[in-house]
């Protein structure tokens, strides 16, 4: 902490990060290649204070529109530009609020103090780029035919990777936005070698004519409000957790009926079925680096790790685990499984995964993995490294009568009681796991006193 604090050097992102406690991430992934981009870090975990911090002799970037995009996309309130020539930092916020000058903190109380400002700073007064997505994906769902939730997730996939390349000059804008329906969004894809985890080739026949044209339109305008505009690779790489979870909610609580004009950017409402949950990045985060903790000697011998998620959900673990190993320099094979009992889960997951992989894997990370459709209290979990989990809380007076009886099979006669869903996860996992592996889970606090638990507490003693 002393050498920190004593040699603070107002450039390097990695003192920030210490700093402030937040967790550094590249902003960019490795297949971006443009000005000024090696100098731009994410800081994340700061509840409203999460930044992106970009180091640059280049003037005009510190006044350009694409910090903001960055920001935007990344579903970040601000972006601190630092100006390496005259030591000024300006503090900018894509909702077009006033850009703050300040010059290079002498200490490391100064990072402290902009924190605490960006922290106070009032709310976006525009449409943060998850709400202005998931309004394409409610117009996309109101477009297809019938009520087919994956093909709606397949196609959402293949619409953002189009976006991404159009942005990126992997194929011309004017081509993209020629097409038309869904199969020929998919038959640009694959002539382009686009088309891996979108999973858009297994859409139903009638889906595939689906007219798309005013979606390619809109992911590639500019957001009315801000003037800011989307980079979806920026998009997946720091915010496809929460976006895919509030596309869940939305396929679960609203009917598809809905005019598209008129459906703003109202947040999902409605009822969720009742073994649904979901976790934000922030949590699955600190599981996962507690876990890691516990087992850094495996990671630092390279061994060969197994990671499980029996209720994967869109894969915000599994894809914090490639995040973690990044972090802590892993060069070895990780093979990662995620289970659902939800098909539209397991496709965002297969898709999500897909796209952190391809990031882990330019860190010389070798991974693979697998998601499979099912209730995991009937699968065969094996002997994982890690198992990181938010296990489905569902009370022994709401659980169907299937569940109740999987439940009495996995707990055995440690199901005593009242008991909850959630305590055959976490057994299961208990039994499930090698010696000197590991289990990071969620836990709902009834579990530490309720009376149905007491035989299970003293087993997992």
């Amino acid at each position: 902490m002393t050498d920190v604090y004593t040699q603070w050097n107002a450039n390097d992102h990695q003192a920030w990060a210490w700093v402030l406690g937040l967790v550094p991430v590249p902003l960019f992934g490795q297949e971006r290649n443009e000005r000024a981009i090696k100098g731009c870090t994410v800081l994340l975990d700061g509840q409203k204070g999460s930044f992106a911090i970009c180091s640059t002799q280049d003037e005009h970037l510190q006044e350009a529109q694409e910090p903001l995009n960055w920001a935007w996309s990344a579903n970040l309130q601000h972006a601190l530009i630092l100006n390496e020539n005259n030591s000024e930092m300006l503090l900018r916020r894509w909702d077009l609020g006033p850009t703050q000058r300040f010059r290079f903190p002498k200490g490391a109380e100064g990072a402290t103090e902009l924190l605490h400002i960006m922290e106070r700073a009032p709310g976006p007064r525009g449409p943060d780029v998850i709400l202005h997505v998931l309004r394409a994906f409610r117009r996309l769902r109101a477009t297809l035919p019938g009520d087919h939730a994956v093909d709606a997730v397949r196609v959402f996939n293949a619409l953002l990777i189009g976006t991404e390349a159009a942005r990126l000059g992997l194929m011309n804008q004017t081509e993209w936005l020629r097409c038309a329906t869904v199969a020929e969004v998919q038959q640009v894809l694959e002539e382009k070698g686009l088309l891996s985890d979108t999973g858009v080739e297994e859409v139903l026949p009638g889906v595939r004519n689906a007219d798309v044209r005013r979606l390619l339109n809109f992911f590639l305008e500019p957001e009315p409000a801000s003037g800011t505009t989307l980079e979806p690779d920026l998009l997946l790489r720091h915010a496809a957790g929460q976006l895919y979870q509030e596309a869940h909610l939305i396929l679960e609580r609203e009917p598809q009926l809905v005019i598209p004009e008129f459906i703003g950017n109202r947040q999902p409402h409605g009822t969720m079925p009742r073994d649904i949950r979901f976790t934000p990045a922030t949590l699955a985060r600190i599981l996962v680096q507690q876990a890691f903790d516990q087992i850094s000697g495996e990671i630092e011998s390279g061994n060969h790790l197994d990671a499980l998620d029996p209720a994967c959900g869109s894969g915000v673990f599994l894809i914090e685990v490639l995040r973690e190993l990044q972090k802590r320099s892993y060069k070895g094979r990780v093979s990662l499984r995620g289970m659902d009992v939800s098909e539209v889960s397991c496709a965002m997951a297969r898709f999500c995964i897909g796209r952190a992989k391809r990031d882990a894997e330019s860190h010389g990370i070798r991974v693979d993995f697998t998601v499979e459709v099912g209730d995991a209290l009937e699968k065969d979990w094996g002997h994982p490294t890690v198992i990181v989990m938010n296990p489905p809380f569902v009370s022994w007076e709401v659980m169907r009568q299937a569940d109740r009886f999987l439940v009495e099979e996995v707990l055995g006669k440690l199901a005593s009681g009242r008991v909850d869903k959630a305590m055959a996860f976490i057994w299961k996992a208990a039994k499930a796991l090698k010696e000197g592996a590991v289990i990071a889970t969620v836990l709902p606090a009834a579990l530490f006193e309720t009376r149905a638990g007491e035989s299970w507490r003293a087993a997992l003693r």
